[in-house]
């Protein structure tokens, strides 16, 4: 059987709350729009770590994860277990605190969107089944969308701005300039901790990164790095080398000790 003529994980999903009808009070669930991210926060160890935190809660909260072929997630459960899952998002709001569709509210084209879609099943079970009906729908249309999408992108794309759009010619010599330059004011440095009942907040360890939104401002004001997610993509490998460069000769006192980083898979 080709993968093709297997349900898609979105069929899945419609049947299971179809099924729900009867059973649908006290009902809860939450809807995450991991497609409206950008691409660089849509890896694929990203989204690994985004269902295993449902994952993780499952034990305790009875509840049904769909991992939709948008990477988008839906997590159904029971309504009176609200804090555990609000615990998650608010981890992966933090995971992704950098990203503009949880910074500003708005995705990829600049328009306002949100990361989460909560549902009372039992007082919208209505729109929620029309949600996952209309899901199937655009999982059907998706290689054509995608395909239009695509060749918009890179032929005639739409930056809703007079920047200049990102080329291979620009990131070339982007890349020649961020060789020279000191990204280390760029480099952000933000505290994992750890809370163990009414005690305070305790560092565990730092993330560092470089912030995308300050390195557009600071040296790329007249450029649109969003314009070509391909070349974006190219751009944080980039980013990742010179992040490797700047913690083997840092003498900050704060990446001693245990750190993190995120870093394209390429990259190792």
């Amino acid at each position: 059987m080709s993968d093709s003529s297997l349900p898609s994980p979105e069929a899945f999903l419609v049947d299971y709350v179809r099924r729900l009808e009867r059973r649908k009070e006290g009902v809860g669930a939450i809807h995450v729009h991991f497609s409206k991210l950008l691409a660089f926060n849509r890896r694929d160890h990203h989204i690994r770590t985004a269902i295993g935190a449902f994952e993780e809660i499952v034990p305790e909260v009875t509840g049904r994860i769909f991992t939709l072929s948008n990477q988008d997630l839906i997590f159904i459960f029971d309504a009176a277990e609200m804090d555990e899952v609000n615990a998650v998002i608010f981890r992966l709001k933090f995971l992704f605190n950098d990203d503009p569709l949880i910074s500003d509210g708005k995705d990829e084209s600049g328009a306002p969107a949100t990361f989460t879609d909560y549902f009372d099943v039992g007082q919208e079970y209505k729109d929620f089944l029309h949600l996952t009906q209309t899901l199937v729908r655009s999982n059907a249309n998706r290689p054509r969308v995608v395909s239009k999408a695509a060749e918009r992108h890179n032929d005639h794309p739409d930056y809703g701005d007079d920047r200049m759009p990102l080329t291979p010619k620009i990131l070339g010599r982007i890349d020649e300039s961020l060789r020279r330059a000191d990204l280390s004011n760029l480099m952000r440095r933000q505290a994992i901790c750890a809370v163990v009942g009414d005690a305070n907040p305790t560092p565990v360890f730092h993330e560092l990164f470089i912030s995308i939104k300050d390195l557009q401002e600071t040296l790329l004001p007249d450029v649109n790095v969003l314009s070509n997610r391909w070349l974006f993509q190219h751009l944080t490998e980039i980013l990742d080398r010179r992040m490797l460069s700047l913690l083997t000769r840092s003498n900050d006192a704060s990446v001693t000790g245990s750190v993190s980083i995120n870093l394209n898979v390429s990259t190792l």
